[in-house]
């Protein structure tokens, strides 16, 4: 848990140095009871890393319209707990698309941690309450699917993602949207860098 608590506050510390907009719109984290209350009526229990995940911060409030990159990661957003709720029941009533899937995984129940419109990074539930659980993509976008383990861990996640951060790996651009130039800010990535930090954590 301690590599979980380090990256998240490496994360918000490089947010705070330049990103004073995108700070105002993030929500202050819940405490546990908060947390407990919220996710009373799942019928599974959560890793404690996503318990971790929400004391932090409690996602972002995402204003109906914004010029700034709201991206946690690039494409991606971190939605307070009650939305990524919602989130949870659809991809629940959707799950039936899936059914040809062999990994075992598929008969876990699914919990996103971010979500877009290309997809979902999910973490898995389970009966009993345990420390981690493997980090999912899952992705429809494109016309094909895409159900693939991407980290051992919620903590590993959040290593490769403040590194990523510091190194430059992600980074932000700007760029003119319309005859009227519009300007919008985007969260982009170094595809290679981002690999090769990964790896160091697989």
């Amino acid at each position: 848990m301690e590599l979980l608590i380090s990256s998240l506050e490496k994360i918000l510390d490089i947010w705070q140095q330049d990103r004073e907009d995108f700070i105002e719109l993030l929500q202050p984290g819940l405490n546990v009871q908060d947390i407990q209350q919220y996710v009373s009526n799942l019928p599974f229990q959560l890793p404690q890393e996503v318990y971790q995940l929400y004391q932090w911060q409690n996602g972002i409030r995402v204003p109906e319209f914004h010029d700034i990159a709201l991206d946690f990661i690039p494409g991606f957003w971190f939605l307070p707990l009650a939305e990524t709720l919602k989130e949870s029941e659809r991809l629940k009533e959707s799950k039936d698309y899936f059914t040809f899937l062999q990994e075992e995984a598929y008969h876990k129940p699914w919990f996103p941690i971010l979500s877009s419109d290309l997809g979902y990074f999910l973490v898995l539930g389970d009966k009993n309450t345990c420390i981690s659980s493997p980090v999912f993509f899952l992705s429809w976008n494109s016309g094909d699917l895409i159900f693939e383990a991407r980290y051992p861990s919620l903590t590993s996640m959040m290593a490769v993602i403040a590194e990523c951060y510091e190194s430059g790996a992600y980074y932000y651009e700007t760029k003119v949207m319309d005859q009227f130039g519009t300007i919008v800010e985007f969260l982009e990535e170094d595809p290679q860098e981002v690999s090769r930090i990964r790896l160091k954590y697989l």
